[in-house]
């Protein structure tokens, strides 16, 4: 019993040793890890595991937080409450709308509104149809032609209600979707009315446009002959003759035929005979516009024209040379 003590005492000796190098060993692994700045160790505390940390603190890590973004509110138009627009007027706006799509097999367009309706409109008959979007379990059709007729196609009540009043509510909610405008024809009484202003704008532009050229035109003045300050009446050819002709130094005497000739070039050419008191004057044309005229001692007149000739009135005619010529002989 004495040998088994002793071995005991050996033994717990043994162990106590170990035990405090051990926790030596513990100590200096500490202050090695304390020296080298190591941020945390872990150290068990009975079932616990606890961070413990070591060295310089834990830098705090700075974050932005983003504010929470709004809410979307879903704002939905309100149903349209007017008088219905034409089939014509929907049909534009289905194949105008971006949302439609075009069935090349079918030749129609189609617009969907999910859970609410279907519509189509066929280009080949000119027809829209429109029906609740229920897998058909009402096989309910609202079909419009061109001449705004709605023929409902139903083979029972719609929850109860009226299929009319379901494809008014259908078409209203179509036509709210699409937007379209509604531009109602007017009445017959209405087409008079807006002819009869137009007629009577029109009268009353025309009457100003008159009024403003009356105003606007000169003042109706007489005519040249009027304005013109009146002629005294042609002297007797003698007197011509004899003061004028007869006396003039430019006048050439023509023995042969007894007679004063006075000329002037381009202009006219006039002949006075003392024997018979006649004094004959002619343009000085030998084209086809000659004219000559022939007056005697009471100023009656013989006029010559020749064939082909221009001249409308001789007479005037003969009457301005002879007042040419009177004019001539005074200078």
């Amino acid at each position: 019993s004495d040998l088994n003590t002793a071995q005991q005492i050996e033994e717990n000796a043994a162990a106590s040793g170990d035990m405090t190098q051990g926790d030596t060993g513990s100590a200096g692994d500490e202050a090695a890890v304390t020296a080298a700045g190591e941020e945390a160790a872990e150290v068990a505390t009975g079932d616990e595991v606890v961070a413990v940390t070591v060295g310089a603190a834990a830098t705090a890590e700075t974050k932005t937080v983003e504010p929470a973004p709004e809410p979307v509110v879903v704002t939905e138009k309100p149903l349209y409450e007017g008088p219905l627009p034409y089939t014509s007027e929907m049909a534009d706006s289905m194949v105008k709308s971006p949302l439609s799509i075009w069935s090349n097999t079918n030749k129609s367009y189609t617009y969907y509104i999910g859970d609410t309706l279907i519509a189509e409109y066929a280009d080949t008959n000119k027809k829209l149809a429109i029906r609740p979007d229920d897998n058909g379990a009402s096989n309910l059709t609202c079909t419009y032609d061109m001449d705004n007729n709605l023929h409902v196609d139903a083979e029972k009540s719609v929850g109860g209600k009226d299929p009319e009043k379901t494809c008014d509510r259908l078409t209203r909610q179509l036509v709210t979707a699409l937007g379209t405008v509604h531009k109602p024809k007017p009445s017959p009484e209405e087409i008079a009315a807006a002819e009869a202003a137009a007629a009577a704008e029109a009268a009353a532009k025309a009457e100003a446009e008159a009024k403003a050229a009356a105003a606007s035109a000169p003042a109706e003045g007489k005519s040249m002959a009027a304005e013109a300050a009146p002629m005294a009446p042609l002297p007797p050819v003698a007197e011509i003759a004899k003061e004028r002709i007869a006396e003039n130094n430019l006048a050439l005497w023509q023995s042969k035929n007894k007679s004063y000739e006075f000329f002037v070039g381009g202009l006219l050419e006039a002949k006075y005979s003392p024997g018979d008191k006649t004094l004959t004057v002619s343009n000085d044309d030998k084209g086809e516009n000659t004219l000559t005229c022939k007056y005697d001692s009471e100023n009656n007149l013989w006029v010559k024209v020749t064939d082909g000739s221009n001249i409308s009135d001789p007479e005037t005619a003969c009457d301005q040379l002879v007042g040419e010529l009177a004019t001539r002989l005074q200078e």
